[in-house]
């Protein structure tokens, strides 16, 4: 009898149906785009642009943060009067995804904290997430969480997470 070989090192072996893709996209496509202040046609392109990222926080036990932020467009350089205009920048990705705690400085940020492992099928997407929104005072608000240290079951790993994010 062969035996059978271990799963990829991240991956989880669970009995449990996992929550489907398209759940978790209505989830955020009816949430983030209010709450992150965005053009919900553009988040749904990004929401589509980070299912490997969407995926990975459903399945992974090892990852349960989702960080949604909206990048926010920085003021252009003041010209002088002698210097010509430059061609515009390329496009910026306006919504990043991250299963980490990088922090853009100029944007608004949306927290996904699983209460389970990973999030299962026949349960609704709302009452297995802690939704945290960050804002646009970022610090102030890692502040607040890391002093308060609110109750979640891996507290420990957000903590040093939170710490290492403001420390870098």
């Amino acid at each position: 009898m062969a035996s059978e070989a271990p799963p990829p090192e991240g991956e989880a072996v669970s009995e449990t149906e996992l929550l489907e893709i398209q759940h978790l996209s209505q989830f955020l496509l009816a949430l983030a785009p209010l709450l992150l202040d965005g053009d919900p046609t553009e988040f749904r392109t990004a929401v589509t642009r980070n299912e490997s990222v969407l995926r990975q926080f459903i399945s992974d036990a090892q990852t349960p943060l989702l960080l949604v932020q909206h990048i926010l467009p920085t003021a252009a350089p003041a010209l002088s009067e002698t210097e010509e205009p430059s061609s515009p920048p390329p496009a910026q990705p306006k919504f990043s995804f991250d299963i980490s705690m990088h922090f853009s400085g100029n944007a608004i940020s949306l927290a996904l904290i699983k209460k389970t492992q990973q999030l299962e099928a026949g349960k609704s997407v709302a009452s297995q997430l802690q939704v945290i929104n960050l804002g646009c005072e970022i610090f102030q608000c890692v502040y607040l969480l890391v002093q308060y240290r609110f109750a979640f079951r891996n507290a420990s790993i957000l903590h040093s997470k939170l710490i290492s994010a403001i420390l870098h």
